[in-house]
């Protein structure tokens, strides 16, 4: 029994149709595999400042929620955050902790001066 080359043609199709969208599929995936993501642009590890009114910047990535020293905090469209905090005198620990869907959680520290 012969096969006629249409059955190939479509055996190659799907077989290309379902490589496509496995790839597809894990690349769209792979930023919930990957878990929530924080940084912190400023202030910097260490930093000394004479004002107790800081600004503290930076950015999160595959969060649904995200919290400034305990208190929950928003994002803009691009995942970047900005928020004014006051500090106590001496050092100060400021915390961002972030938490996706799946309740997986990353947190960040940065150890700041008021002098």
């Amino acid at each position: 029994m012969t096969t006629k080359p249409v059955t190939y043609y479509k055996i190659g199709f799907v077989t290309i149709f379902v490589i496509f969208f496995g790839i597809y599929g894990f690349f769209r995936s792979l930023n919930f595999l990957q878990g929530p993501s924080v940084r912190i642009m400023e202030p910097a590890d260490g930093a000394s400042f004479s004002n107790s009114f800081i600004k503290v910047r930076g950015g999160a990535r595959n969060i649904a929620v995200l919290y400034l020293n305990g208190r929950q905090i928003f994002t803009n469209e691009k995942g970047d955050f900005e928020e004014k905090i006051l500090l106590g005198p001496g050092q100060t620990t400021i915390e961002v902790e972030a938490r996706d869907k799946f309740n997986r959680k990353v947190k960040v520290w940065r150890e700041v001066v008021l002098q």
